[in-house]
């Protein structure tokens, strides 16, 4: 419960840079060893013409691995039988771990698995609850890292990836919709721990007399990358019919790993806090949580004194108002998400080649590692004044400005957003890919 009551807190509140590496989700991958990985799918029989396990023609998917000296290995996906599109391919540099993602006509949005010590996990599958999902999502992705200092000695490296995932979905209203979800992964595992978010709900309130958009228009929405890496949600709003562009995000994985550690030497001093005046406790605390946070290597370990201290001005001006000691480092957990965010940048330092790298163990089974949202909105428009045409929506690298293309015959339509509305109607004499490049580089 208090996560989900974090997130919702967070959403407006924070602007959280953990965007260091943001890509396009491709189902080809190269390996620490120069081997290249790819998701493929066809028949049985093809793939695998000396093997007769499966009818020759059920469809399946496969993992592809190309040696560095050309030598080609195949190996099933168990769990994949008649599977329809591949969608991509994550690889973890720490430990080798290779996920296969895809899509099926069951119902389900996306299926994962994972290779790890030559052991395929049990397939996990991503359902939207309570709504009928229309589109196919689409996917950018993320990763963050951190280190921690388990002894003199030894730094523990922590990698995350994060798959943003964006689909248009009829509610129970009837009401066709955007929905989002950051899928996390720890340490090339799927941790399994993800919420399905409408970004209407979560951008703007519902206006009762608003015009419902269009579907073609709802259905363009698009996911695009920053400059710095940031990562832009561009979709019609049916609670108001505006155009949104939001920055979605998540916190990074050391403020949110940080936060934990405090909220578990917090609860440490319960006995203290019964048996010390408040200014004595708060100072202990102080104490405690600067000794937590230099154990980091990155930006939070350099100002651990700072968030220990604002920590500590907290406790003395709202210790008052709980009804218990862990209602209060319940909230210390959220106030040190706000404090300690803006202290760390995409960039986090990470240690020289040497750095001794072990893994994580019980973190996986953590509920405090499921991905915190935020987002924040970058633009708002009136909806383009467009109807019948399949819209695309290009995005600035700033996430301000916007451009909305269509094939009109043997050419290209588009409009420019212009201060709190659109340009008047434009046109290039081209079409398809070529078009969109030339607008795309004008937009960003």
């Amino acid at each position: 419960m208090l996560a989900r009551t974090l997130k919702i807190a967070l959403l407006a509140a924070l602007l959280l840079c953990s965007h260091a590496w943001a890509a396009e989700l491709s189902t080809e991958s190269l390996g620490n060893d120069g081997e290249l990985f790819a998701l493929v799918a066809g028949s049985y029989g093809t793939l695998f013409p000396d093997v007769s396990d499966l009818a020759a023609e059920t469809r399946v998917l496969a993992l592809e691995t190309t040696l560095p000296d050309g030598t080609l290995e195949r190996q099933l996906i168990p769990g994949t039988t008649g599977v329809g599109t591949p969608t991509g391919l994550l690889y973890d540099r720490t430990f080798g771990t290779v996920t296969a993602i895809w899509q099926t006509d069951d119902g389900s949005l996306l299926n994962i698995a994972s290779l790890f010590n030559d052991e395929w996990t049990t397939v996990a599958s991503i359902e939207d609850p309570n709504t009928n999902a229309v589109s196919v999502p689409k996917i950018l992705a993320e990763r963050d890292r951190f280190e921690l200092q388990v002894t003199p000695d030894q730094w523990l490296t922590v990698e995350r990836q994060i798959l943003h995932a964006a689909w248009t979905a009829v509610d129970a209203d009837g009401v066709l919709d955007v929905r989002y979800s950051p899928l996390a992964f720890v340490d090339g595992h799927f941790i399994g721990s993800h919420d399905v978010y409408s970004v209407r709900d979560i951008t703007g309130e519902k206006v009762e007399f608003a015009p419902l958009a269009t579907d073609d228009l709802t259905n363009a929405f698009e996911l695009s990358k920053g400059a710095g890496g940031e990562i832009f949600l561009t979709f019609v709003n049916a609670n108001d019919s505006q155009l949104t562009v939001a920055q979605v995000g998540v916190v990074p994985l050391a403020v949110l790993h940080f936060a934990d550690e405090i909220r578990a030497a917090l609860l440490d001093l319960e006995a203290d806090f019964s048996t010390l005046d408040l200014d004595d406790f708060s100072e202990r605390a102080r104490v405690q949580l600067i000794v937590t946070g230099r154990r980091h290597r990155d930006r939070l370990g350099q100002t651990a004194s700072y968030v220990a201290s604002e920590v500590q001005r907290e406790i003395l001006s709202t210790a008052a108002s709980f009804d218990s000691y862990s209602a209060m480092v319940d909230h210390l957990f959220g106030f040190t998400l706000s404090a300690a965010a803006p202290l760390v940048t995409a960039n986090v330092s990470v240690g020289e080649d040497g750095v001794p790298e072990i893994h994580v163990g019980n973190l996986l089974d953590q509920s405090g590692w499921t991905p915190l949202v935020n987002v924040t909105t970058r633009r708002e428009l009136p909806v383009p004044p467009i109807t019948g045409a399949n819209v695309k929506f290009l995005t600035s690298s700033d996430g301000r400005n916007v451009l909305a293309a269509w094939e009109n015959g043997e050419a290209m339509s588009y409009l420019e957003s212009m201060g709190d509305g659109w340009s008047a109607e434009l046109q290039i004499e081209l079409q398809g890919d070529h078009a969109l490049q030339i607008l795309t580089r004008r937009v960003r």
